[in-house]
């Protein structure tokens, strides 16, 4: 009787060792998934990642563009392509801001809640992250346009062609009768994309890089009055952003592409 409520006993001992240990585990778990969790939400790691994925995006965009200049043909197929690469890029690399300001913008608005405590000390850095990633891809989305530029003077004077989708012969639009050839889309700020200028004159007009040095020093107060308003204005400025887009879309096939570039440029420029 005695050594049966002795096994009993260790039995009972074994579970709730086994027990313990397992909500040890559990908790344990938890804790490295939060802890995770919190570090995701600084915008740090996804902001890397869709920058990185926006970089391949212009890569794409510059070799197509590079394409069409070597084979002194455009078809159709370019231009939707050209527009799908240009509209995901500029989709990564809003999501990639976005990402940042909002999450700079929350912990800044309480710096000590246990949920923004240990995030706290990376948003200024992940936000200079992002601003640096988008400057240098703002001197590649420039660059990209005045390709683009090139492209349409020389689709105009006939050293491009154009390949009719319905036929899959070659035209020049200046003797095409389906309309003149147009050459107007401007961009928001009014300026052709279709001119060769210098876009040297495009400065560095962001709207977040003041906010960095508050937000990296812990400036909370300066740090949300810098980023607030930018949080208030983002969906309006992709709004604006798609408008432009949808303006694009009442062009001829072959003008799309570079109407969406100053469309691209512009975005980015207040961005970067």
């Amino acid at each position: 009787m005695k050594n049966n409520i002795i096994k009993k006993l260790e039995m009972l001992l074994k579970i709730n060792l086994f027990l313990a240990l397992l909500a040890v585990l559990i908790t344990g778990g938890t804790v490295i998934a939060q802890d995770t969790n919190e570090r995701r939400s600084t915008g740090q790691d996804s902001a890397n990642q869709r920058a990185a994925r926006a970089d391949e995006k212009l890569v794409k965009i510059e070799n197509r563009v590079q394409e069409v200049i070597n084979k002194k043909i455009f078809t159709e197929s370019d231009a939707q392509e050209l527009k799908t690469l240009q509209e995901s890029y500029a989709r990564e690399i809003w999501t990639a801001f976005e990402t940042v300001i909002r999450t700079t913008e929350r912990v800044a608005q309480s710096p000590q809640s246990p949920e923004n405590a240990r995030v706290s000390q990376d948003v200024g850095n992940d936000l200079e992250i992002i601003e640096n990633k988008a400057i240098q891809q703002l001197n590649r989305v420039n660059e990209i346009k005045k390709k683009l530029a090139l492209v349409e003077r020389d689709i105009g004077n006939g050293r491009i062609k154009l390949e009719d989708p319905a036929t899959s012969k070659l035209f020049s639009p200046n003797i095409m009768i389906l309309g003149e050839y147009e050459s107007d889309c401007d961009t928001t700020e009014n300026e052709s994309i279709f001119q060769t200028v210098s876009y040297t004159k495009s400065l560095i007009r962001s709207v977040a890089i003041k906010c960095i040095a508050p937000c990296k020093a812990k400036n909370w107060g300066v740090c949300l009055a810098c980023v607030a308003p930018i949080a208030t204005g983002l969906n309006p400025k992709w709004n604006t952003y798609s408008s432009c887009n949808s303006n694009c879309d009442r062009k001829k096939w072959w003008q799309r592409p570079f109407c969406y570039a100053g469309c691209l440029g512009t975005f980015v420029t207040w961005i970067a």
